[in-house]
C-alpha cells in the first residue's frame, strides 16, 4: 500500500511548480506540497514507527516589520506496533501493523529583526497543534498536544533566485490528552469518560530546512524534524481485561520531506 503512494507522490511532483511574489512593502507566499513522513513513538510499555505520506498546505506573508506564518500537514501513515500485549493496549499480539492519521498545524507571529524583505530573519512566538490517530480496534491510544513556544525563522537569497529557507523553535505542552477506544474506562473517581489530560511535563522541538527556487518553475522543498516529550496520563484506565494501569510518558520523533510549488493569490 504504501508503495503505492510514494509512486503516485513521485508522479505528481513531476508537474509541480512554484512562485512568490513581493513588492517594495511585503511578500506574499501560498505553498502546496506532498510529502512522506518516518517517525517513532517509544514509551516504556512499547515501541512504534511509523511511515506515511502527507499533503502540505503554507500561507506566509511579511513586511520589513512583521510577519505571519501559517502551516498545516495532514497525513496517512501506517504504523508497527511492537510490545503491545501490555497493560494498556492488551492486544492479543505482541506485534502488529495499524493505519493511523497525522494532523500537525502552527501559526508564527513574528519580528523582521533585519527589517529587510528579501533576506528575512525573524523572532516570534509560535503556537502549534498536533495529533496522532490509530485504528479504535487495536487499543493504542491516540495522542494530542497544544503548544506554545519560542522560534525563529529566516530566508536568505541564494545565486540564480534560489532561496534558503529555515527555522527552528522550543515549545511547551500547554494541553494534552490521551484518547482510548469506548471499551476502555479511566479510572479516576469512577468517571466513564474515554479520554486522559496529560501531566504538564511536556516539551517539543521544531526545525526546517528548505530550497526555494523564486522562477517561473520555482519549486520549493523542505526537511522537516519533529521531537516530542508527552508526559504519562494523570488518571489510570481499565483495559478490555479490567486491569488498571497509567499510560506512560512518551517520547516522539517524526521526521518530514515535502516537495511542492506556490503560487501569489488564490484563484
Amino acid at each position: 500500500m504504501l508503495y503505492r503512494i510514494f509512486a503516485l507522490l513521485c508522479l505528481t511532483l513531476c508537474a509541480l511548480r512554484a512562485e512568490y511574489s513581493c513588492d517594495e512593502f511585503k511578500c506574499t507566499d501560498y505553498k502546496i506540497g506532498l510529502g512522506a513522513l518516518a517517525g517513532v513513538h517509544h514509551t516504556s510499555l512499547h515501541d512504534m514507527s511509523m511511515l506515511g505520506g502527507t499533503f502540505n498546505a503554507l500561507f506566509s506573508q511579511y513586511t520589513a516589520k512583521y510577519g505571519l506564518i501559517w502551516n498545516a500537514t495532514f497525513g496517512l501513515l501506517n504504523a508497527n506496533v511492537k510490545n503491545a500485549q501490555n497493560a494498556v493496549i492488551a492486544y492479543n499480539k505482541d506485534r502488529f501493523n495499524t493505519f493511523g492519521a497525522h494532523i500537525d498545524s502552527t501559526i508564527f507571529l513574528s519580528k523582521n529583526v533585519k527589517n529587510d524583505v528579501q533576506n528575512p530573519f525573524f523572532v516570534g512566538i509560535i503556537l502549534g497543534g498536533s495529533a496522532l490517530f490509530f485504528d479504535e480496534k487495536y487499543g493504542v491510544p491516540n495522542t494530542a498536544l497544544f503548544t506554545l513556544g519560542l522560534g525563529v525563522s529566516g530566508s536568505y537569497l541564494l545565486e540564480n533566485n534560489l532561496a534558503l529557507e529555515y527555522g527552528i523553535s522550543y515549545n511547551y505542552g500547554v494541553y494534552g490528552l490521551y484518547t482510548y477506544p469506548d471499551r476502555y474506562t479511566p479510572d479516576r473517581f469512577g468517571a466513564a469518560t474515554k479520554w486522559s489530560k496529560l501531566e504538564p511535563n511536556n516539551h517539543q522541538i521544531r526545525a526546517f530546512v528548505g530550497l526555494h527556487k523564486n522562477k517561473l518553475y520555482g519549486l520549493y522543498s523542505k526537511l522537516t524534524f519533529t521531537l516530542t516529550h508527552l508526559d504519562s496520563a494523570s488518571s489510570s484506565v481499565i483495559n478490555r481485561y479490567g486491569v488498571s494501569s497509567v499510560y506512560p510518558q512518551a517520547m516522539q520523533a517524526i521526521f518530514g520531506l515535502e516537495f511542492g510549488f506556490g503560487f501569489n493569490k488564490w484563484l
